[in-house]
């Protein structure tokens, strides 16, 4: 399968924004700028695209995919908070793109954010924001978690 494309591109934006405007935006003033959006979301597909073919694989499981998602997002930040006049406010939410990444990439693996403990959330967090980590890494601890939340053993 073939990531970067504009169909892809264009359901993948879909899908963000709408998760953007009905879960996240509601608790956070930002802004989330259409062309950050698409850049985020194409090197998303084109790092997809050279997974499959370096690794020979048609579809990267649904871990591998989150993994470069929640990459690309923190990578790029195309979330931005605003305060009451409109300008930006990096200092009030430090966190914002990786609070993003982690919410949107833990309800893609079906796993209720609301059942990771807040000392877990806080390091993953930091570990995002402070600390260079590729995607790869970022597979097994996603599917290490999924696990541990349906209580199975890894």
């Amino acid at each position: 399968m073939q990531f970067d494309n504009d169909i892809f591109v264009n359901n993948e934006m879909d899908v963000i924004l709408n998760f953007y405007r009905n879960s996240f935006s509601k608790s956070y003033k930002c802004v989330l700028p259409l062309q950050l959006l698409r850049h985020t979301i194409t090197c998303f597909a084109k790092d997809l695209d050279r997974l499959c073919s370096f690794h020979c694989i048609d579809i990267p499981d649904k871990h591998k995919q989150v993994a470069h998602l929640i990459y690309w997002i923190v990578k790029i930040k195309p979330i931005h908070i605003i305060d009451g006049k409109g300008n930006f406010d990096r200092l009030s939410v430090p966190f914002i793109n990786e609070i993003f990444a982690y919410y949107i990439g833990l309800t893609r693996l079906g796993i209720d954010v609301m059942s990771i403990s807040n000392i877990f959330l806080k390091n993953f967090l930091y570990m995002l924001h402070f600390r260079e980590i590729k995607p790869e890494p970022i597979y097994l601890f996603l599917y290490t978690l999924e696990k541990a939340c349906m209580k199975e053993i890894p």
